[in-house]
């Protein structure tokens, strides 16, 4: 009787257990269907973009050299905004203040030579108008004594007729009057000596006061060189803009102007670039550069800031294509195309040249199409598949697909809008890995 009891009393109880026990097991436990995960097909227009990494740069920007070589003493700091006239270099001028000092006593000897010589030639002029005029006076006085001695000579030749002097006398007259006739011309050509040596002395001076003027015109010309030199040693901003420093070659190796650098004329040192109107240059793999147009619009992101849009339009396709490099982040070996994307609005503040960007070029927009990730799509061989949600499960179901982009798919038929895909094979076990399968050929984007 007791045992009986007792087994009335357990029984229930185990019964009651396993029945828990069953049920929590079986409430625990999920669907494997509910851990597939899906993706509801949207309507909309379809973008085809070419995505590519790119660097912001100034549309406009001023590129600073040195005209003179020497070494940096002193320099702004990179980053730095500028205006028109604020500092940007110091060369060294110690060397071109000791020329300058050494040219300026040059010059001031060569213009010393110039006054010392033409005060010589103010005396030469002086002494020989002296010379001149003292032979001029000597000529006079003998072309008086022939004068005279010509009136005797005629007035013994009178006296001679009425035999009051005698032939010897006039003979002796006549004598003198060709010696003073020697003396007048021994006089003129005196006069025209002095005069043809009174012209060479002074052209000759002349020729020596022109030569140092020469010499010192030369003297100032290399005095200016050096001053210039000393006024291009220091360099300024010619524009407004952010101070951004230039890579030169140190030695081996490529690095930014630092104090100490020893430049060279024609050397990029500083790029000054306008921050008021920036651009995003793209590097364009050749394979891709077709599909882009000037025009097309573009969205830009950057990796300093993914969370901003920016917006802008392709305003320059390069001609010539490159090979990559490394420090571009591009593929070495493979050809790019650089394009120029101008932004439609630029922020001083936020925008610097060389930040890095996404950029989406925008080549073509589909008009109100179907599409799904890439993700759904399942290929065997020629026909693709999609698995769609239903309220029993998943159904596999053929689709036409158009045309597609990195991430999505166009859809011409086969699935509705608002319907729910699996992002994965859900006839696989969760432990398999799918090998990857290509859509079917047909018009997606190559």
């Amino acid at each position: 009787m007791k045992r009986n009891l007792w087994l009335l009393v357990i029984l229930p109880v185990c019964i009651a257990v396993i029945a828990a026990t069953s049920g929590f097991w079986k409430w625990g436990k999920k669907n494997p269907l509910e851990t597939v995960p899906t993706a509801h097909v949207q309507k909309g227009n379809f973008e085809i973009p070419v995505r590519e990494l790119g660097k912001l740069k100034a549309e406009k920007s001023v590129t600073i050299s040195a005209r003179i070589p020497g070494k940096i003493i002193r320099l702004c700091k990179e980053g730095a905004e500028v205006k028109p006239g604020d500092f940007l270099i110091q060369i060294d001028t110690s060397d071109m203040v000791r020329t300058l000092q050494e040219r300026e006593l040059d010059h001031q000897n060569a213009l010393n030579e110039v006054l010392k010589t033409k005060g010589e030639l103010d005396s030469l002029r002086l002494e020989n108008e002296l010379k001149i005029k003292q032979t001029r006076a000597e000529l006079d006085h003998n072309k008086g004594l022939l004068q005279e001695t010509e009136e005797t000579k005629a007035r013994y030749e009178r006296l001679l007729k009425d035999r009051l002097v005698t032939q010897a006398q006039c003979d002796e007259i006549r004598l003198k009057v060709e010696e003073k006739k020697l003396s007048v011309r021994k006089s003129e050509l005196s006069l025209s000596v002095e005069k043809r040596k009174a012209l060479s002395s002074e052209k000759n001076k002349s020729g020596q006061i022109e030569n140092l003027n020469i010499r010192s015109r030369i003297q100032k010309v290399r005095l200016d060189e050096v001053r210039t030199q000393i006024r291009e040693a220091t360099i300024k901003a010619p524009a407004a803009g952010i101070v951004i420093f230039k890579e030169i070659w140190k030695g081996g190796e490529q690095g930014k102007i630092t104090e100490g650098d020893q430049i060279f004329p024609q050397f990029a040192l500083i790029e000054i670039p306008d921050l008021t109107k920036m651009n995003v240059a793209v590097k364009v793999d050749e394979m891709s550069i077709h599909l882009v147009k000037a025009g097309q619009p573009a969205r830009i992101k950057l990796d300093a800031d993914p969370t901003r849009l920016l917006l802008g339009k392709v305003t320059e396709i390069a001609t010539l294509a490159s090979e990559g490099r490394f420090w571009e982040r591009t593929a070495p070996g493979k050809k790019y195309v650089e394009v120029v994307i101008g932004l439609e609005k630029s922020d001083p503040k936020l925008l610097k040249p060389g930040m890095s960007a996404n950029v989406d070029i925008i080549t073509r927009t589909i008009p109100d199409v179907l599409s799904i990730p890439l993700e759904a799509v399942i290929t065997e061989g020629k026909q693709a598949f999609v698995y769609l949600r239903t309220s029993s499960g998943f159904e596999k179901r053929a689709v036409a697909l158009g045309d597609k982009n990195d991430n999505f798919v166009v859809v011409k038929k086969g699935i509705s809008k608002g319907d729910s895909v699996a992002l994965k094979d859900p006839t696989r076990k969760t432990a398999e890995t799918p090998s990857p399968t290509p859509l079917p050929e047909g018009p997606q984007k190559k």
